[in-house]
């Protein structure tokens, strides 16, 4: 991914730079860069079960998606933060979540598997996203 003229390909550069201030998703220009952005941000392999951190970064990807690819979004992590908000904290979120990300066609495909989980697999998935972006917004 390159970033300010730089190609960043450790997770590790990645994330000083986001604690530099620097927003990602300001570079991201294709797929891979969203895969690595994911991946970066939520794959910590400190889970006996690797479910929950690749449910995980495929529920970011989706957001991801939607973000960058939507005109008038914004296309900040903490946006992004604020959709996994809406789906853990409003009574009707994962409905909203749905609607939200039908507008982006790769965004709706995503959520598809999420969405069709249990109440309490679906929330257990949306905990363990919000827990990553919270150390970096």
């Amino acid at each position: 991914m390159e970033i300010n003229g730089k190609t960043i390909t450790t997770k590790e550069e990645l994330l000083n730079l986001i604690k530099e201030g620097v927003n990602p998703l300001e570079y991201i220009k294709e797929e891979r860069d969203i895969d690595f952005v994911c991946h970066s941000l939520v794959i910590e392999r400190t889970d006996e079960d690797p479910f929950w951190e690749d449910s995980a970064e495929n529920l970011l990807r989706a957001i991801l998606y939607y973000v960058v690819f939507t005109d008038n979004e914004e296309k900040t992590l903490a946006r992004c933060k604020n959709i996994v908000e809406i789906g853990l904290n409003e009574a009707d979120g994962r409905d909203k979540i749905a609607k939200l990300l039908e507008k982006e066609e790769r965004a709706k495909i995503l959520y598809v598997s999420i969405n069709i989980a249990s109440d309490k697999t679906c929330r257990s998935i949306f905990e363990a996203l919000e827990n990553r972006l919270s150390k970096v917004c």
